[in-house]
């Protein structure tokens, strides 16, 4: 997932095509695997970051992956706020992912006599949103990040 810094408007532009090309899949799924593929990225952002100085494959790494702040300790130590920030926040979406699979797994029968668990049920779909559009924001970040804005 690559996504260059984004306004609000751009952020709701990225997002629809996402939900749009894993349509064939549960809400969940969704979800599951917008975060996935941002994990997968920051995952590697990671671990370069933290063996850049003494590799040099990983040097070549981030040279091709155009991971210009790495060359320099300094410029991580400028963005460790925002690092953790991108970490806490992903932590609460994998959260809210939870809850959905959790909430999905309940019988429907009792929905009824729960008018509350329904109406829950029936916004399955803004969460998972939510969901995608936090993880488009963070990859944003992670550019900005990356180009040591």
């Amino acid at each position: 997932m690559d996504c260059k810094a984004l306004g609000v408007v751009n952020a709701h532009e990225t997002t629809l095509p996402i939900l749009h090309m894993l349509s064939h899949y549960s809400w969940g799924a969704r979800a599951v695997m917008t975060l996935a593929a941002f994990a997968l990225d920051f995952g590697e952002f990671c671990i370069l970051m933290r063996i850049h100085s003494s590799n040099q494959l990983a040097n070549s790494l981030a040279f091709l992956k155009r991971l210009p702040v790495l060359a320099e300790p300094p410029g991580l130590q400028k963005h460790k706020q925002a690092l953790a920030d991108l970490v806490s926040l992903n932590k609460a979406v994998l959260e809210v992912i939870r809850c959905i699979f959790e909430l999905q797994k309940l019988p429907n029968y009792g929905t009824e006599n729960v008018p509350a668990l329904s109406k829950t049920l029936d916004h399955v779909h803004m969460d998972v949103y939510w969901v995608v559009r936090t993880v488009v924001g963070c990859s944003a970040q992670m550019t900005r990040i990356t180009n040591d804005e």
